[in-house]
């Protein structure tokens, strides 16, 4: 067992030292080598697809996700992971479909229904859809940073600003997430509040200035 984790962690490593096609030729054998335990094998095709996506394969990522499901047929990991691809180009209804085969199976994943959730609300105007969803997330989790977040935001898109941000303060003082510091700014900006929202946005650019809530929050204030 020890083994099969050491080769799946060598093919990373290979990676990172700029040897690619032979950390892709190494996943593959990975892949196809029936030896190797199940867990490792579906995990060989989620890391060839998050270096795939890092060197802008974008083709070829979702070639991997496409083996992937065809070897593990409506597994969680590699639907959930597809569906943020989806998500990250755009194409929101198959992200749609692939968080929904995910609850069709697993109907309490929390994960799968904050995801779904904050999808909704963050990139559509099925709002009320996108609450009961993490509503159902937030029964399961009440701790969840990541949960209380997307509360917040949809909360913010139904206009329920002053609510919103009481819970995106929340979320943030449990987790230093730039999203969360963006989503916190840009309710703050439409309150009136800019100079507080400034730093907000300037605490989210710190760590990860490309972030994309943080440009679209830019982006729909002018900040």
């Amino acid at each position: 067992e020890a083994r099969f984790a050491a080769r799946l962690r060598e093919t990373n490593v290979l990676h990172e030292l700029g040897r690619k096609p032979e950390s892709y030729a190494a996943l593959r054998t990975l892949q196809a080598d029936a030896t190797v335990d199940e867990d490792t094998r579906r995990d060989a095709y989620l890391l060839e697809a998050e270096l795939r996506q890092k060197d802008g394969q974008l083709n070829e990522e979702l070639d991997a996700f496409a083996r992937g499901l065809a070897a593990y047929p409506d597994d969680s990991a590699l639907l959930y992971s597809r569906a943020l691809t989806w998500e990250r180009r755009d194409d929101i209804p198959r992200a749609e479909a692939d968080f929904r085969r995910i609850l069709v199976a697993e109907p309490d994943n929390v994960t799968a229904l904050n995801a779904l959730g904050y999808t909704l609300a963050d990139r559509t105007t099925r709002y009320a859809e996108a609450l009961a969803l993490i509503d159902r997330a937030r029964a399961a989790e009440p701790g969840s940073a990541a949960i209380i977040d997307s509360y917040g935001w949809v909360l913010y898109r139904l206009g329920r600003n002053a609510e919103a941000l009481v819970e995106l303060r929340r979320a943030y003082s449990m987790q230093k997430d730039p999203e969360i510091a963006s989503h916190i700014g840009e309710v703050l900006w439409v309150l009136g509040q800019k100079d507080e929202a400034r730093r907000y946005f300037d605490e989210a650019r710190k760590p990860d200035p490309e972030n994309r809530s943080l440009k679209r929050a830019l982006e729909k204030t002018g900040a």
